[in-house]
């Protein structure tokens, strides 16, 4: 159970059946003398009363309102529901005394909940409580039949958590308090590993190993610790004697696979997911988990089997809609592309995958019907950074379809319903830029670097431009040094600043820095300006052989193709 707002809302939308908790009173009505009756009638009526009014305070969205309602419930009945739904409301509201009074009656009702164990704990972490979080969590594992299956639950409660350190410490004491527990030292380990507290982690999972050397989770985070520190081929080594050991662990081949993937061993990691995809007989959880590995492991095969397994089982998945869409994208197939993009349902992947899939449709030579697309998206979109996505896409769509000035047209009045947004003022410098509007260009980059004097692109821009244009090279230094100061390692902003070198003739220095920056990201026009030096400081051998190996991976890149005719094809 998680304490995020979305999730109570889910919960809350599911409702109580009223009627029931009208007869939850302790004796029945004939049971008790006349005043009795009558009062507890009056009581029946006052709660029935009491939820009533919650319940369509939930459905006008008055939450504060029903919050009180129900509160005022768990007073006047024994129904554990009623405590339960009490606490929700409180924990949407982080209203957490109320919360955890709440939490409490409801366990005090209904003392095998492990929801009502788990919910206090939350709230116990959410007030910075660890000894109310220790001693909650104590109570659901002494309460419990399943020991380590709890230890698992609070483990991924703790993970959870946004407060790390927090969880750390919790998870430590509870390590102190059960000791010959081994999933509760993987807890600590799992979360010193969160807090780098690399020495800890590694001394937290040998305890678990001690106890029980099999263990799936202690070796996964053991092996995470010593590739951390650089012991890779140990710690491979070890999980794959582990999965030779256990060639049915699921859990275990899963996190091998994970960490081969992450340490970019795909041809090794093939053969351990098409495993952990035999073990897990088409669940379509761990397919999808699958699905994503073999993807990061550049293997759109082996992921369009997965993710297309998951929709069997769930054909309305959109994280499987929305990858599948990825890999048709990446393989021109815009039609099956677009056909996934657009199965996509409302949520985390919606509006990325509408805006891709009206990139398409413009790139398919539909243009008009990307522009409705994306213009048809702004009603579904619920706040202003969704609106200035969109209004960026329409754009971008527009640019790339060779209309430059309608695409500016866009950005300015988008930028009247947005005023001075960074992302439109940037998007409207360059494509000004390109239409050359060196006015309009230099007039945002101005605006957006006195908004924001630390954004480092829009130093970069301004100051490449200058450095370009051979103009106002003072200021151009100041603007890229900043740039520089800011992102050091940034390749771009290194290639600019070589650039103004070699303009302001420090060829030594120039050559220097795009040497560096060719290095770091061996990009065609950062090759172009690195030849240029190399030719003008008389190693033209040298020149030609950078621009060789650029025009072979980037033959048709405009800016490369402009020095060669200058200098190699006069």
């Amino acid at each position: 159970m998680q304490l995020s707002g979305v999730g109570v809302l889910q919960r809350l939308g599911s409702g109580l059946v009223v009627l029931l908790l009208v007869g939850c009173s302790t004796l029945p009505v004939g049971t008790r003398p006349a005043s009795a009756q009558q009062l507890q009638t009056e009581d029946r009526g006052q709660l029935l009363f009491e939820i009533l009014v919650s319940e369509l305070a939930i459905r006008r969205g008055e939450l504060a309102v029903a919050a009180e309602g129900y509160l005022r419930a768990t007073q006047r009945t024994d129904d554990p529901r009623v405590a339960e739904r009490a606490t929700q409301l409180a924990v949407y509201y982080q209203q957490w005394d109320a919360a955890e009074s709440t939490a409490k009656r409801w366990l005090s009702l209904d003392p095998e909940s492990l929801s009502a164990h788990e919910t206090l704990g939350q709230i116990y972490l959410r007030q910075s409580d660890v000894e109310g979080a220790v001693s909650a969590f104590a109570e659901w594992v002494d309460a419990s039949d399943e020991v380590g299956t709890t230890f698992l639950s609070i483990n991924q409660v703790l993970q959870r958590d946004p407060d790390r350190e927090l969880a750390f410490t919790v998870a430590t004491e509870l390590s102190k308090k059960y000791p010959e527990q081994p999933l509760a030292h993987v807890g600590r380990a799992q979360l010193a590993l969160a807090v780098s507290e690399r020495g800890d982690a590694l001394e937290a999972a040998n305890d678990a190993l001690t106890l029980d050397s099999t263990l799936v989770e202690a070796l996964l985070v053991k092996a995470q610790v010593q590739i951390s520190q650089g012991q890779s081929p140990d710690a491979l080594k070890t999980l794959q004697a582990a999965v030779t050991e256990q060639p049915d662990s699921l859990p275990l081949h899963l996190g091998y696979a994970q960490l081969l993937v992450e340490s970019e061993l795909y041809d090794r990691a093939v053969p351990v997911i098409e495993r952990a995809g035999e073990l897990s007989e088409g669940d379509a959880t761990t397919w999808l988990r699958l699905g994503l590995l073999s993807l990061t492991a550049r293997r759109d095969e082996l992921a369009t089997k997965y993710l297309s397994g998951v929709l069997k089982d769930d054909p309305y998945n959109e994280r499987a809609h929305f990858y599948l869409g990825r890999i048709a994208d990446r393989r021109r197939d815009f039609d099956a592309a677009i056909g996934h993009y657009d199965a996509v349902p409302q949520g985390e992947f919606f509006l990325s995958s509408q805006i891709r899939a009206a990139e398409l449709t413009a790139e398919s030579g539909r243009l008009n019907d990307a522009i409705e697309r994306i213009r048809s998206l702004s009603p579904l979109a619920a706040d202003s950074a969704l609106k200035v996505q969109l209004v960026a896409a329409e754009s971008r769509i527009l640019q790339e379809a060779g209309r430059g000035q309608e695409a500016v047209d866009v950005l300015t009045a988008g930028l009247e319903k947005h005023p001075n947004d960074s992302d439109l003022l940037y998007a409207r410098a360059l494509i000004s830029e390109s239409l050359g509007n060196d006015d309009q260009f230099e007039t945002d980059l101005t605006t957006l670097i006195e908004a924001e004097p630390n954004n480092a692109h829009a130093l970069n821009a301004l100051g490449y431009h200058l450095a370009v244009n051979n103009i106002r090279l003072d200021e151009a230094e100041e603007l890229l040094l900043a740039a520089n100061a800011l992102e050091p390692d940034d390749a771009a902003i290194m290639d600019s600043l070589g650039w103004l070198r070699f303009r302001q003739g420090q060829l030594e220095e120039a050559k220097r820095l795009l040497q560096i920056a060719y290095v770091l990201y061996p990009d065609a026009e950062i090759a172009a300006h690195l030849g240029e030096v190399l030719w003008t400081m008389g190693d033209e051998a040298g020149a030609r052989d950078v621009w060789e190996k650029a025009l072979a991976d980037s033959p048709d890149h405009k800016a490369l193709n402009d020095v060669l005719n200058r200098f190699v094809e006069k």
